[in-house]
């Protein structure tokens, strides 16, 4: 049985809940609805959220999504984990037998937020770490994971999020990219 919050502790937890099920996030609005909680207790507690980066708001839809204070979080218990306990042990098979850097990533709002990754001795330029968050552009994984999307969603993050001319090497064209 779902019951409500009754005080700032649990409605900024179950805020932090709904937020992370949406795909998306949610508005300000569809929270206190959700919760049945006043629009400026809401307020207030999605403000503390945001300015402690648990959650980010997006400008343009005001919409809220997790932050990546989260991912840092979760880095903490990531060793546990048994998607790293079965992920880390592939991966490190991978760089052994290819030599070559590898990375596990998720695309969020642009960007690229590493899960997890093992370093090549041989071939590591630039070192990545767990929650570290690259342009989608600018790496292999992010370059995978926008591939496989449909050709409207790409050009919706091309739209919303450019291409960037950081380095020399890096993709600064749709023709490029694609």
């Amino acid at each position: 049985m779902y019951r409500y919050p009754t005080n700032s502790l649990e409605r900024a937890l179950m805020s932090l809940e709904l937020i992370a099920r949406r795909p998306g996030g949610l508005t300000h609005t569809e929270i206190s609805q959700m919760l049945a909680i006043p629009k400026s207790s809401c307020s207030y507690i999605l403000g503390q959220l945001e300015r402690h980066h648990y959650l980010i708001r997006d400008k343009d839809t005001g919409r809220y999504e997790v932050g990546l204070k989260l991912v840092g979080l979760a880095h903490g218990v990531r060793e546990d984990s048994k998607v790293s306990k079965t992920l880390a042990p592939l991966l490190r098979k991978f760089v052994e037998e290819t030599g070559l850097t590898v990375a596990v990533g998720v695309l969020r709002q642009g960007n690229v937020v590493l899960i997890e990754n093992v370093d090549s001795a041989r071939f590591t330029r630039v070192k990545l770490s767990v929650g570290m968050e690259l342009s989608y552009y600018s790496m292999a994984v992010g370059k995978l994971l926008v591939a496989v999307l449909p050709k409207r969603a790409i050009d919706e993050i091309i739209d919303r999020y450019g291409l960037s001319t950081g380095i020399e090497t890096t993709l600064n064209s749709k023709t490029n990219l694609l």
